[in-house]
């Protein structure tokens, strides 16, 4: 940019000089060719007056004259400025030329010259008149030609030269600025030695190698401030956003990025432009204008609880907004109010059915022969709520435990061992049981998978029809292990297919109250597969049956 600057000014400096060079020489060369064409025109006169006193018959001799030198104008002139002869115009024609200022001098003086311009033919005419002894005026008049005709008629001569001198002095500015600034572009402020520097730039030299000092300690100190607020931001787990005074984004960290699935490339751009929450939205322009405010915040499922907080930084404000994510809290807090209700719920049925045959065996009010019958209800009643209680604590057993026991487990043999002590319940249920597969080995805690087997197979048993099946078979692939429980019983749903694993959740309540369900099994089974890294599908159609699979990390 400066080389061509520099050589753009240089060739402009040039082109400039050589037009005022070629303007002087053309305005010199002018007046130096019109004060020589005086000095010969007034000789020339001079030479035809003598001649013209010495003969009889003046006319004839400027004939003469006329022809010896046709390309000057002669004119006579009488003392009262008739014309008498003019070799180039008929006389008779001609004005009086007693007004003229070469005849008025030279009727004064003895001689006079002039010149003017002749708009018709675009040349200058000089005019030099002298007094004969008689009283008449000889007039000799030559045309010279103007400076633009003169520009005119060289102009190929001049144009070529002019083009030439001008790449000439293209190729001098071009090699004269390489040379000037060849020191400057090689020049290292920290390197180059003072005398091989201009004068005029060590001043500017110093000042640079003290500001660079400056910034290069500035940049350290922004480095490690950068560093600072890296390190403290870009680990954090929660989300956090910067806005400056018109709730423009300043900053965003990996984690609030990764909430509203953006990258810093919306850095810069209005909140808007990352959220449409109006309560968001409120939030931050309210932070921005100095006031704190708090909220909740649900998006993409989760749910956040978002700090709005005012920053200053001299008079200029802006907002840090923090997002914390209480996902887990809020649902533990839903859990733990439908757990509580539901287990009253389950609670409250059998236990005022106990209640209830108890007051009528105890104050007499039964029949003797319905004591029995009695009796067998509060058995039953009492086993539910033993059941019920029981998978309560294993479910809360269950939530406490983030670390157990693990230890290599074969899951045919686990499944053999579970429907050992099922082929009970299932020869009363008149179903036929049966496992098949391969061994394979998962790492997982021996009693959770027990009941994992247990439960999913206890649950085919009961909700399958007289003469159904089960079948549980065991398959492996690269990366897992397949647990398969399928079986022809009544089938779920498909809408309620998804709610099978709620606690307390139950297709057929009727049903399974009858059979004696606590509603928490499956509940159970997904538990476990969570805290063994599992995951199930489930597969069922509406009175066909159903087959859910358990896909297990394999062991390696």
């Amino acid at each position: 940019m400066m080389v061509r600057k520099i050589f753009r000014y240089m060739t402009l400096i040039s082109f400039l000089c050589l037009i005022l060079s070629l303007g002087i020489s053309l305005g010199v060369f002018n007046a130096y060719y019109g004060e020589r064409l005086r000095e010969e025109m007034g000789m020339e006169a001079s030479l035809i007056a003598a001649a013209l006193q010495d003969t009889e018959d003046p006319l004839s001799y400027l004939r003469q004259a006329d022809k010896a030198g046709p390309e000057k104008r002669l004119t006579l002139i009488d003392a009262n400025g008739q014309v008498i002869y003019d070799n180039h115009a008929d006389a008779g024609s001609l004005e009086n030329h007693q007004e003229r200022p070469e005849v008025m001098e030279a009727k004064e003086n003895g001689f006079g010259m002039s010149d003017r311009l002749s708009v018709t033919q675009g040349t200058r005419v000089y005019y030099y008149a002298v007094r004969l002894e008689d009283g008449k005026i000889l007039r000799v008049a030559s045309h010279s030609y103007s400076v633009a005709q003169l520009v005119k008629r060289m102009a190929i001569p001049v144009g070529l030269m002019f083009l030439i001198v001008f790449l000439l002095l293209m190729y001098l500015s071009a090699k004269l600025t390489r040379h000037i600034l060849k020191p400057i572009e090689a020049l290292d402020i920290d390197a180059t030695p003072r005398e091989d520097v201009y004068d005029e730039l060590l001043p500017f030299i110093e000042k640079i190698r003290v500001q660079k000092e400056e910034i290069k300690r500035q940049e350290r100190k922004m480095g490690r401030q950068r560093d600072q607020l890296q390190a403290l931001t870009q680990n954090m787990q929660e989300g956090m956003l910067i806005l400056n005074n018109a709730t423009e984004i300043l900053s965003i960290n990996p984690s609030a990025a990764k909430i509203f699935d953006t990258d810093t490339s919306i850095v810069g751009e209005n909140l808007l432009h990352l959220t449409r929450e109006m309560q968001l939205l409120k939030a931050g322009k309210e932070a921005v204008d100095g006031n704190y405010t708090q909220l909740e915040m649900t998006h993409d499922g989760k749910t956040y609880r978002v700090f709005c907080s005012p920053a200053y930084r001299g008079e200029k404000k802006g907002a840090i907004l923090l997002f914390l994510d209480i996902t887990e809290s809020v649902l533990a807090e839903q859990i733990r109010r439908e757990f509580s209700a539901n287990v009253s719920h389950e609670l409250k049925t059998p236990l005022t059915n106990i209640l209830g045959y108890s007051q009528m065996l105890g104050h007499g009010m039964a029949k003797p022969e319905d004591a029995q019958r009695f009796a067998q209800k509060i058995e039953t009643e009492t086993e539910r709520v033993v059941r019920l209680v029981d998978d309560i604590i294993k479910q809360s057993q269950l939530d406490e435990r983030s670390s157990f026991e693990k230890q290599p487990i074969d899951i045919l043999s686990a499944a053999q061992k579970a429907v050992e002590r099922l082929e009970e319940t299932a020869r009363k249920n008149e179903i036929s049981i049966q496992v098949n597969g391969i061994s394979a080995y998962v790492l997982g805690n021996a009693s959770m998978l027990d009941e994992l087997i247990y439960n999913l197979t206890e649950n085919a048993i009961k909700y399958n029809k007289p003469s159904g099946s089960v079948v549980l078979r065991i398959e492996e692939n690269e990366e897992e292990v397949c647990l398969l429980v399928e079986d022809t019983g009544i089938g779920i749903p498909k809408e309620e297919i998804n709610r099978i694993y709620e606690r307390f959740y139950r297709v057929d309540k009727s049903h399974s109250r009858q059979i004696g369900g606590t509603g928490l099994g499956l509940s159970i089974v997904k538990h476990i597969a969570r805290l063994h890294q599992a995951r199930i599908e489930t597969e069922s159609t509406l009175g066909k049956g159903t087959k859910i699979s358990v896909y297990f990390p394999k062991l390696h």
